[in-house]
């Protein structure tokens, strides 16, 4: 790994960190699909259930393979995932521009 991977890498996990989503926030998930509502705090401890807003995270929600190594669970209706896989949809799309 090169140090520049190394240093993004390091950048990442800093801007992942902390981010604690608001009940009704719209959020993006980190390497997923969509817009998503934090709907409620998840059955585990360090968890949150997202719901789909725009068609992309509809459509992963209707694929739950999209979102098999990012959510926990997965519904028709709804996902899982854990608190570190959620972000302000400004902090992760300024990454994904950056990096995608």
């Amino acid at each position: 790994m090169s140090k520049q991977e190394t240093k993004q890498g390091a950048a990442d996990r800093a801007i992942r960190n902390g981010f604690k989503p608001k009940l009704g926030a719209h959020v993006r998930l980190w390497d997923g699909p969509g817009l998503w509502a934090a709907w409620s705090k998840g059955s585990a401890s360090g968890t949150w259930f997202v719901q789909p807003v725009d068609n992309e995270a509809k459509a992963a929600c209707s694929d739950p393979a999209l979102l098999t190594d990012i959510a926990e669970n997965v519904w028709s209706y709804a996902a899982e995932v854990r608190t570190s896989r959620i972000g302000s949809p400004s902090t992760v799309e300024k990454r994904n521009s950056h990096h995608g």
